[in-house]
């Protein structure tokens, strides 16, 4: 004779079973990073000698030097950059199709014809500009009319080094060609300079006469560098001026950035709104000017309003803010982010 399950007893069976037969959703995969909050300090150094990388995902960096190259060759795009951040007076001018024997007279150029890039990164903003057009030879072969430039690397200082011509002459594939030469000299140098995918940009250094993999991590493993970097500036009299600003640019390789600034605040944002937004492309969009010099503290203080949504290469987004420009010690240069990772 069977014995009578008590009801209590059977509610829990009934239960266990039920759920059993329950689909069971696949679990939200554990972010890379920790949950809440976190801050992390940059440091750029009091001098602004140090530039740095640094991943959102892994809260890993890497510094290294902002003056190691003069211009750069993308893999990416048939772009050249110039190191405007190096020196105040390191810019560009186009002289037009002269040969490396014609005499040229830095000081009759006129100011307008002196150039340097623009940090938001688009190839119609730098000053080169689009010089290189596809040939019949093959698809991966572009040439240029092989205008002459003057690339004027900083003040007098630097003497016979002062300026050096330069003649892009070709890419085919993943390697640029150019002629280069210092201003008085007729015999240029004819040089290769190959681009790797691994890498946004090849460098190359004048002083040095060489390529530099300026570049210290492969290019899907950071997010935004912290450097020095010219823009064109206009003040509260409406006067312009090109100043050497220390801010963030982005990884144009798989970063993407949002700036939010007057738009929402920081606590305010999740995940479905910054999943909804557009992103435009532009490399500075958390740029420089989250902080601003009081002349009343005499020192650098925060733009608190300023925000902005990161998505890295696997569609991570995360939030983040600067809270900080100075170390414990009071020194600037060392600005302090909070960030937090957006969860579905």
């Amino acid at each position: 004779m069977l014995k009578k399950i008590p009801l209590h007893i059977l509610i829990l069976i009934l239960a266990f079973a039920i759920s059993n037969c329950e689909k069971k959703e696949r679990l939200y995969p554990a972010p890379t990073v920790p949950e809440g909050t976190i801050t992390q300090t940059i440091s750029m150094g009091e001098n602004y000698e140090n530039q740095v990388y640094f991943d959102f995902e892994t809260g890993k960096f890497f510094i290294n030097s902002p003056n190691t190259w003069d211009i750069g060759f993308s893999y990416k795009q048939n772009k050249i950059i110039i190191n405007g951040g190096k020196h105040q007076e390191l810019f560009i001018a186009k002289l037009g199709k002269i040969g490396f024997n014609a005499l040229v007279f830095p000081d009759t150029i006129p100011q307008k014809k002196w150039k340097y890039d623009n940090p938001n990164g688009f190839l119609d903003s730098s000053a080169v500009g689009s010089i290189f057009k596809p040939t019949s030879i093959n698809p991966y072969y572009f040439e240029t009319d092989s205008c002459m430039y003057l690339l004027k690397l900083g003040d007098q200082t630097l003497g016979k080094k002062q300026f050096v011509k330069i003649q892009f002459i070709s890419r085919n594939g993943p390697v640029y060609r150019i002629k280069w030469a210092y201003l008085n000299e007729t015999n240029p140098h004819d040089i290769f300079i190959p681009t790797d995918e691994n890498h946004n940009f090849t460098y190359f250094c004048f002083e040095c006469a060489q390529g530099i993999s300026n570049e210290p991590l492969v290019n899907t493993h950071w997010d935004i560098l912290f450097t020095t970097y010219k823009e064109s500036v206009t003040d509260k009299n409406g006067i312009t001026l090109d100043y050497l600003l220390r801010g963030a640019l982005s990884n144009e390789k798989n970063t993407e950035i949002f700036n939010l600034t007057g738009i929402a605040k920081y606590e305010d944002i999740n995940y479905n709104f910054a999943s909804s937004l557009q992103f435009n492309g532009k490399l500075n969009n958390i740029g420089y000017d989250w902080k601003v010099f009081s002349i009343q503290a005499n020192k650098y203080t925060m733009n608190k309003d300023n925000v902005y949504i990161i998505k890295n290469r696997n569609n991570i987004y995360f939030k983040m803010k600067f809270v900080d420009f100075y170390d414990e010690l009071d020194r600037k240069g060392y600005p302090k982010m909070a960030y937090e990772i957006l969860k579905k």
